[in-house]
């Protein structure tokens, strides 16, 4: 994705989900929820290794972010 971009993560289903870096250049976790979206904008480019935390090997996403 371009830098400045956002991406949404849906937690729709009936169990909780959050989305938190395993390896990025800038760390981040959203909070655990259900039934809501979160939305994060990237701002510093490089390569973001993503997964939920309670459900890590079913839910992980890498994301790379360019400079331009």
């Amino acid at each position: 994705i371009p830098r400045g971009a956002s991406i949404t993560w849906s937690f729709r289903d009936a169990v909780n989900h959050d989305a938190t870096t395993a390896s990025a250049p800038q760390g981040f976790a959203t909070p655990t929820q259900r039934g809501r979206d979160y939305r994060k904008r990237f701002t510093k480019p490089g390569e973001y290794r993503i997964l939920c935390s309670i459900h890590p090997v079913e839910m992980a996403q890498y994301v790379r972010v360019r400079r331009r």
